[in-house]
């Protein structure tokens, strides 16, 4: 990002002290209705061994100056890609909605 700017065209960018970037996964949790699940009286409770897949996932990209939190960016990361200049073309997006 910080080479996508360094022609002076953005005057936030030299106010940037520190910047994180972190995945956040999201998942459709399961209803008290979906894991019901007849068992005998007297028998233990069932347990759930596995996780469910996450439905997807997101970039976010947090930016701080001197007063602060200034900017908070959340993207897909295909749009990451794409304003870091890694990737050129957009590409189509593995999730369908």
């Amino acid at each position: 990002m910080l080479k996508r700017f360094a022609n002076g065209s953005s005057r936030d960018v030299p106010e940037i002290l520190i910047g994180d970037e972190t995945w956040i996964y999201h998942y459709d949790p399961e209803t008290k209705r979906m894991s019901k699940e007849w068992v005998e009286e007297d028998a233990p409770p069932p347990t759930k061994v596995r996780r469910a897949r996450s439905v997807g996932k997101q970039m976010w990209a947090v930016f701080s100056d001197l007063v602060g939190l200034s900017k908070l960016l959340l993207s897909r990361i295909e749009r990451l890609l794409l304003l870091t200049g890694i990737l050129s073309v957009p590409t189509q997006s593995r999730h369908s909605n």
